[in-house]
């Protein structure tokens, strides 16, 4: 099919895997061949796992790890870029997709609430894509999405 998007031989970061947007990226990015390291603080709103997850993306025709972490921590990051060198050994894609809602009104987002949403949205978005960018530095090639 002409300009087909292939994923085969790439490796993609993908995080909020578990749910909503982030596990339609993992379908799609599996159907096209493509390897993911699956990253979420645990399982979806309806029960489904990382590593149910992970068993559809290799029903699809792709590959698949899940790794259980909170993007919002320091160091999950690096653990998470680690994961994928170990078991793919490179990284071509970070696609920040783990978030946590507000369920109100921005008029009634305290601070609390809010720290609480740049915790994950800010400040993992960037937790997990600094060591990516690291080693697609090292690669020569990489894409970031935020």
């Amino acid at each position: 099919m002409a300009g087909r998007i292939d994923f085969t031989g790439r490796v993609v970061v993908l995080t909020g895997a578990a749910g909503g947007l982030g596990r339609a990226y993992a379908r799609h990015i599996a159907r096209r061949g493509g390897s993911l390291v699956l990253v979420d603080i645990g399982a979806a709103d309806d029960g489904t796992t990382l590593d149910a997850i992970a068993g559809e993306a290799a029903q699809l025709g792709g590959r698949a790890v899940a790794r259980t972490a909170d993007v919002a921590e320091a160091t999950a990051g690096e653990r998470i870029a680690e994961a994928a060198l170990d078991v793919f050994g490179r990284i071509d894609a970070v696609i920040n997709s783990a978030g946590n809602l507000h369920a109100g009104a921005l008029a009634t987002l305290d601070d609390t609430e809010r720290d609480a949403v740049w915790a994950v949205h800010l400040a993992g978005a960037v937790n997990v894509t600094r060591p990516a960018f690291r080693q697609m530095v090292r690669q020569g090639h990489g894409r970031i999405v935020l």
